[in-house]
């Protein structure tokens, strides 16, 4: 996006930062730790890519993230964060692509439920979504 708005070099910057590191990280970390080590690598780049967002969207847009994610993001987060340990605790149940896909179907019903009890999905997402299950 900001290049859209004629940042050009601010992107070249970023690009240029987290190509070198994903490069740095992989040339150290898959030497010591191999596939894992490309995760870290990665995990390290996406910092760069979230320091970016952070930045363009308060000094090159005057728009608080902030505020932003903590609206938009936090409770999905949560609800998501709390479905996830759940199945963490499941895991040893699922052993099969059957228990994998019940599992699956289960969570998202729930995340879905929760998501619309706690006023996560606004009315127009929820006439989406039932509109797509009448279908059926």
């Amino acid at each position: 996006f900001v290049v859209g708005i004629g940042q050009l070099r601010f992107f070249t910057v970023y690009s240029l930062m987290r190509g070198l590191t994903l490069f740095a990280g992989f040339l150290i970390l898959i030497k010591f730790y191999g596939m894992n080590g490309a995760g870290m690598a990665y995990l390290v780049s996406l910092i760069i890519d979230l320091i970016f967002v952070f930045y363009s969207l308060r000094r090159k847009l005057n728009f608080s993230a902030l505020s932003s994610l903590k609206q938009s993001y936090l409770m999905p987060w949560i609800i998501g964060f709390v479905l996830g340990t759940g199945l963490f605790f499941v895991r040893d149940w699922v052993t099969t692509w059957i228990s994998l896909v019940t599992a699956f179907a289960a969570f998202s019903v729930l995340y879905l439920t929760l998501a619309l009890r706690l006023s996560v999905i606004d009315q127009k997402e929820k006439d989406m979504i039932l509109s797509v299950l009448k279908r059926r």
